[in-house]
């Protein structure tokens, strides 16, 4: 056989290989979109990065949604680091949320240092979240974009983040985080958009306390014992 034909072979080889891996990876995705469940995360990660843009014209071209794609690999990226980030003192995390939580009402303002200034005015969900973060020690920042929220990273240089976005974005931020050396966590939006977004505020809190669960139920139950206290002592007093 001559050196030609070997070298052609060779080079079908490795292109039904890659074609092969890119079918295997992609019905990886797939299922793991389809029942949230994460399998073998670093080996998946590699290839997802390695594979990104072929996995996402298989979503296309079978009329799936290729933010599934980007979604997977936070959902990977999250497995990855969980138990590492939940080593991470409160003082030490950053949350960031992004403004189009915010009610279309809301009267925060904008200040080119902090980001938007919550006044907690209770129309959104994100005034609960800023008191869960004071209970816990954990700092919140509320950005007008992903530039926005990179500078925020620089600037309080956390331990631990914890992103929301929709899955395009919060997928670059993770991989923005784990670049500057900073332990991701993240929430993907459940519905994305400028306005009038939508996230799970108990997964949030959820992931606000890993690590941290004796110290919150050391204050719900602090919590419960002055609403206790108060009842009787307005009993007392009647």
């Amino acid at each position: 056989m001559s050196i030609v034909n070997l070298i052609s072979l060779a080079i079908v080889g490795i292109l039904g290989f890659a074609i092969l891996l890119i079918i295997f990876t992609t019905g990886i995705v797939y299922l793991m979109w389809r029942y949230r469940r994460i399998i073998i995360p670093e080996i998946i990660l590699g290839l997802m990065n390695t594979l990104d843009y072929p996995i996402k014209r298989i979503f296309w071209f079978f009329k799936l949604d290729t933010q599934a794609v980007d979604l997977v690999k936070t959902l990977v990226i999250n497995k990855i680091y969980e138990e590492e980030f939940a080593k991470v003192p409160p003082e030490r995390r950053l949350i960031i949320l992004p403004q189009c939580l915010r009610h279309v009402n809301c009267p925060s303002r904008l200040d080119p240092e902090q980001g938007i200034v919550c006044l907690k005015c209770g129309l959104c969900g994100i005034k609960e979240i800023i008191e869960e973060a004071e209970r816990l020690g954990e700092k919140v920042v509320i950005v007008p974009g992903g530039t926005f929220a990179v500078r925020m990273l620089k600037k309080f240089k956390p331990k631990g983040v914890i992103g929301v976005a929709c899955p395009a974005e919060i997928r670059e931020g993770a991989d923005a985080a784990i670049k500057y050396k900073i332990i991701p966590q993240t929430v993907p939006l459940l519905r994305s958009g400028c306005v009038n977004t939508l996230v799970d505020w108990d997964e949030v809190k959820r992931v606000m306390r890993l690590g941290l669960e004796s110290k919150a139920e050391d204050m719900e139950n602090t919590k419960m014992e002055t609403v206790t206290e108060n009842v009787e002592g307005g009993k007392e007093t009647a």
